[in-house]
């Protein structure tokens, strides 16, 4: 068994020995993660996490993923550690999408066919099928999942559709009017595709299309859609629109963002997460700043803290329980990572359970002296392993119930507690000064 727990140690701290030393460095910096508590309305750069593309997040109440073609990193505590999953992914993924209880990837091989590769456990197996075959010079944009369906679609107008959760694929195409197609929306009862040229409806699934004007107000054009209780929202150069059914127009919907029409942001991206609809919208200023809908005009989810200008773009935008993340892809490696900001917005990530929950510890005192108190309210054993700053192994400990770390020969300085119950590791920070 002392063989085995070596075992399973030594494979811990190969997993996260990166990650942890640089949590403890982000720390020192006086940077705080997840584990002791992100601000509320304030970004905060998370662990530095440095990846060789230009990489996309996705985010699911269990992991958030950031990927390219060339590599795949997860976190499972909110952006505060990432370990490289591309063992598992070795053709990275070209776009991703989370469901109601997996995450779903697309892939390219070499002969054109596109996997589909699926997770419901968090990331730790992933199982693929053959999807369907791109034609040479089309590349995909995006995959979503909506009511059930799952649907890609290609920067030429290509789109795949799937209602059976990816068994069978149907193929169908977007009228040419549109030009390079940007994004595109599918509710119960229209499809609204917006391109470089314009912006298109078809209420039959996509067999006719017919041209939809969007408002001068709003810009002329749109650069993204997204689907909120079945309608579809568009994103402007000047403020959002929602698109109105029995009239075929757009509605301009942005209460809240700026009284006066001339200083309305443009919107850099529009997503429903975890049943609210979010916005990331560039202001006047140049900032960039995020938004959510309360139903009838847009509040605030932030005070700051993000990246000004390019440096925010589409497709690295997602939420992770109350936790809202933004992957920033900027040329200064300094303003390069993950930005968190704890929200208030009630999503359906807050109001339910999220699949994996982190084990209620009780830690004391912090910081520690000559010991420190674990306790488990619940008695379930969990195992503990302690790292230092320089991500080496200084203690272990089994928990059942409460047990006493003891720290008096510890340096004083920052430490990680890497906790498993088994099935999952969380990790947890502490200090200890003497």
């Amino acid at each position: 068994m002392n063989n085995l727990n070596s075992v399973y140690l030594r494979m811990c701290f190969a997993r996260y020995r990166f990650t942890i030393v640089a949590a403890v460095l982000i720390l020192v910096l006086g940077v705080v993660g997840t584990q002791v508590g992100y601000a509320q309305g304030q970004w905060t750069k998370s662990a530095g996490i440095k990846v060789k593309s230009d990489c996309k997040l996705v985010a699911h109440h269990s992991v958030s993923l950031l990927y390219s073609q060339q590599e795949v990193y997860l976190s499972d505590n909110g952006g505060f550690m990432w370990w490289s999953i591309s063992d598992k992914l070795p053709q990275g993924l070209i776009s991703a999408c989370a469901t109601s209880h997996s995450v779903i990837g697309l892939s390219m091989q070499s002969d054109r066919t596109v996997r589909m590769h699926t997770t419901t456990d968090g990331g730790t197996t992933w199982n693929w099928k053959a999807a369907f075959t791109l034609d040479p010079g089309q590349d995909i944009v995006e995959l979503c999942s909506e009511r059930e369906m799952l649907y890609a679609y290609t920067k030429q107008g290509i789109v795949f559709t799937s209602p059976n959760g990816g068994e069978t694929w149907l193929r169908t195409k977007v009228a040419q009017q549109v030009g390079d197609l940007q994004d595109l929306a599918l509710t119960s009862t229209v499809w609204v595709a917006c391109g470089t040229q314009a912006t298109m409806w078809s209420a039959d699934a996509g067999i006719t299309w017919s041209k939809s004007a969007i408002p001068v107000q709003a810009g002329g054009l749109l650069n993204a859609v997204e689907v909120h209780n079945d309608e579809v929202w568009g994103a402007g150069g000047f403020g959002a629109v929602r698109f109105d059914l029995s009239s075929r127009s757009w509605i301009q919907a942005s209460h809240g963002l700026s009284a006066s029409p001339e200083k309305l942001p443009a919107v850099v991206d529009l997503k429903e997460l975890a049943g609210v609809l979010f916005g990331l919208f560039r202001m006047p200023t140049n900032a960039n700043a995020c938004f959510w809908w309360n139903g009838s005009a847009w509040v605030a989810a932030d005070n700051g803290g993000l990246p000004y200008g390019e440096q925010i773009s589409r497709f690295r935008f997602g939420v992770w329980r109350d936790l809202l993340q933004v992957y920033s892809n900027s040329s200064d490696p300094n303003m390069r990572g993950v930005y968190v900001v704890r929200h208030t917005a009630p999503t359906s990530v807050n109001n339910g359970t999220p699949q994996h929950t982190e084990p209620p510890l009780h830690l004391g005192p912090i910081p520690a002296t000559d010991h420190l108190l674990i306790q488990s309210p619940t008695g379930e054993g969990v195992s503990v392993t302690v790292f230092d700053a320089v991500g080496s192994i200084v203690h272990s400990i089994t928990v059942n119930g409460s047990a006493l770390l003891p720290t008096t020969s510890f340096p004083s300085g920052t430490y990680v507690l890497v906790i498993s119950t088994g099935t999952h590791t969380f990790s947890r920070v502490i200090t200890v000064q003497h």
